[in-house]
């Protein structure tokens, strides 16, 4: 026993110290994250011109800590119309539309990120020209903040989209496009607008501002907590394929718009809490904290992987109360086949509805594929290691995550590659699981999976390389904390087993 735990030790300790730098190779924007870690901001509202009369701060930091959201995003240019206490210490913050940073600022300490303009045409060369000399200012001024300009989707071609990058340099692409105030309920419960510009960004975002893919750019997008008034507001099956189509997409910065209600008369009501502020939390608030901290605990991993493939295994929907048809696939994507799956080993992928939504049809399923960012993070001994997220994209207008919930089967055949289980980054606890498979004998193997609406998991075929979580220049202590605690002894003989 203990001469394994040495062995491990020692290969830890060698990875730790034989890890080339990985700074010259990535882009800026993704050194920054990798710093700052997984971004999850709110918005506050433009409309939040005053403080409550006593005198207290409108945004209660604790409140926006315990929905787990990395920082606070302004959107007014004043920031202390809306705080009298500046969000300084450990606590980070970003800026909206801002031409470059002011003597305005709080604390350049917490300044994460900041967006030089906002929903402006990427078409007009004037516009992509002002972009590139304010975030060339961002840069210059605050060599440690992520500058990028965020697009209204909806407007924008790929084309566009990747000459202003060429001009610009940008840090991270963002966007906005809130599919489900457009548009209520979607065939099969498939948000097919929502995929089709979300794979616009992360194409342009894979080939960098270079253009040759050999240095991406991380991409970012809003999600939408929020209705117009009186009228319709998203359910929870809805809010979570955000969360769990941006995990497949490989998405690395989130942004919520919007936090709080800081005036009854707002044009746009969050759906966050009731009433004016954050003092009274809606169930929904409850859905995005465990969204948040989802994404939080995959958050470390999915910084450090790159997409390469993104396909579905479409759904379907009713026609004329008889009939079923596909939903529409995605543009940037393709419909799953393991004839044209790059995946060695997936054979097969099967759909159950156990929900109560979508006539008991099945719902889309998203296979999201990832390889690392940088071949560094595992260490030299394994390469071109695999990755993949599985969503489960149905979701209804009145469904919550459960009665829009559906199992997978993934079934598999190793041949004489030894693997026998996977690798599941716990989106609840943030450690690396063992799962076992169902034998079906000699190399072929199966594994049933259930998910809930919208909701997607990490995982890793078990090939003996590390899950790339921590990262490799904690891996010394945290193996002697891992190895000599109770859960690292579980795991080894969870190891010994499989």
């Amino acid at each position: 026993m203990w001469n394994k735990v040495c062995h491990v030790l020692i290969f830890l300790l060698t990875l730790a110290v034989s890890f080339p730098s990985h700074a010259q190779t990535l882009d800026r924007g993704h050194q920054l994250l990798l710093q700052y870690g997984y971004q999850i901001h709110a918005t506050t509202s433009p409309e939040a011109l005053f403080r409550h009369p006593d005198g207290s701060d409108q945004i209660n930091l604790t409140t926006l800590r315990n929905a787990h959201f990395t920082g606070l995003n302004f959107s007014n240019t004043n920031w202390d119309q809306q705080m009298w206490t500046p969000p300084v210490g450990n606590y980070r913050w970003s800026r909206w539309d801002l031409e470059s940073t002011s003597p305005g600022n709080p604390s350049y300490d917490g300044l994460t990120m900041v967006s030089v303009w906002d929903e402006q045409d990427l078409g007009d060369p004037n516009v992509v020209a002002t972009m590139a000399s304010r975030l060339a200012a961002i840069r210059a001024s605050t060599p440690n903040v992520i500058g990028f300009a965020n697009d209204a989707a909806s407007s924008t071609t790929l084309a566009q989209i990747k000459n202003y990058m060429a001009i610009a340099q940008p840090d991270m692409l963002s966007f906005d496009y809130y599919a489900f105030l457009y548009q209520n309920t979607w065939d099969g419960g498939s948000p097919t607008a929502q995929y089709n510009h979300m794979g616009k960004y992360r194409a342009a975002a894979l080939a960098g501002n270079n253009g040759d893919y050999s240095r991406p750019i991380p991409y970012a997008t809003y999600v939408g907590p929020f209705k117009q008034a009186n009228d319709y507001a998203l359910s929870e099956s809805q809010l979570a394929i955000q969360y769990g189509a941006a995990w497949a997409y490989g998405y690395k910065s989130l942004i919520a718009w919007r936090y709080s209600n800081e005036q009854p008369d707002d044009s746009y009501q969050s759906l966050l809490f009731n009433g004016p502020n954050d003092t009274n939390p809606t169930s929904m608030y409850y859905s995005i904290a465990r969204l948040n901290q989802h994404t939080l605990n995959l958050g470390p991993s999915l910084l450090r992987l790159k997409s390469v493939n993104l396909q579905f295994v479409l759904g379907r929907h009713r026609v004329n109360y008889i009939f079923s048809e596909k939903n529409d696939l995605p543009e940037f994507t393709s419909e799953w086949s393991s004839a044209s799956d790059s995946d060695p080993y997936l054979t097969g992928i099967s759909v159950d509805n156990l929900g109560s939504k979508n006539n008991g049809l099945d719902g889309d399923i998203l296979i999201g594929q990832f390889k690392l960012l940088a071949e560094q993070f595992d260490g030299d001994q394994y390469s071109d290691q695999l990755y993949f997220m599985i969503t489960n994209g149905l979701t209804d207008s009145t469904g919550d995550s459960i009665a829009t919930r559906q199992r997978v089967r993934l079934t598999f055949n190793f041949g004489s590659s030894g693997i026998n289980s996977l690798q599941l980054l716990n989106r609840d606890t943030g450690l690396v699981d063992n799962i076992p498979l169902v034998s079906t004998g000699g190399s072929q193997y199966y594994l049933d999976w259930t998910l809930n609406g919208g909701e997607g998991d990490l995982f890793k075929y078990n090939t003996g390389a590390l899950f790339v979580v921590p990262e490799p220049a904690g891996f010394p202590l945290f193996a002697l904390f891992f190895l000599f605690s109770g859960m690292g002894r579980r795991r080894l003989k969870l190891n010994k087993k499989n």
